[in-house]
């Protein structure tokens, strides 16, 4: 775990809101790659998952974006939609595998409540999530057994 600058980052994906265990994660990251053709993006890109609150969804509800990263003239194409990730400061938490991201995203609280001087964009004081958002980073070589990280984006405290 590490405190790290991060940003800005464009990036498209496709989107869906629930309770994360009724989310069909595999089958959204399925959908996404076969439409990855349709957006301009470098090579080669990283892949997002964006962790979001979901208002106006029942309690317990979240929004997950699985996306990846955009030109800055791609269009968005229809279905699709655009998550930037504005410059900011994040704490990143490193994952093994994939085993490891439940358990990763499960402690990542006990990490934030350590931190001397920084705090949440998303928390008991106020959400702000919908600007910043939390996110998984997977590199362009991603496989199930290969390292990825969690970026959770914090403040520094009033």
């Amino acid at each position: 775990m590490d405190i790290v600058s991060f940003g800005p980052v464009r990036t498209i994906g496709l989107r869906v809101v629930g309770k994360p265990q009724d989310i069909d994660f595999h089958g959204l990251w399925e959908a996404v790659e076969q439409r990855i053709d349709e957006v301009a993006k470098p090579d080669p890109c990283e892949f997002f998952g964006f962790c979001r609150c979901a208002a106006g969804h029942p309690k317990g509800s979240m929004e997950y974006v699985a996306a990846f990263e955009a030109t800055a003239d791609s269009q968005v194409p229809t279905g699709m939609i655009e998550v930037d990730v504005p410059e900011a400061h994040f704490l990143r938490v490193t994952v093994p595998n994939m085993a490891g991201i439940g358990p990763a995203w499960a402690g990542v609280g006990e990490e934030i409540a350590r931190l001397e001087g920084w705090s949440p964009y998303c928390g008991p004081d106020g959400c702000d999530c919908a600007t910043a958002a939390s996110f998984e980073l997977y590199p362009p070589d991603y496989g199930p057994e290969k390292e990825c990280h969690l970026y959770v984006p914090i403040r520094p405290r009033a």
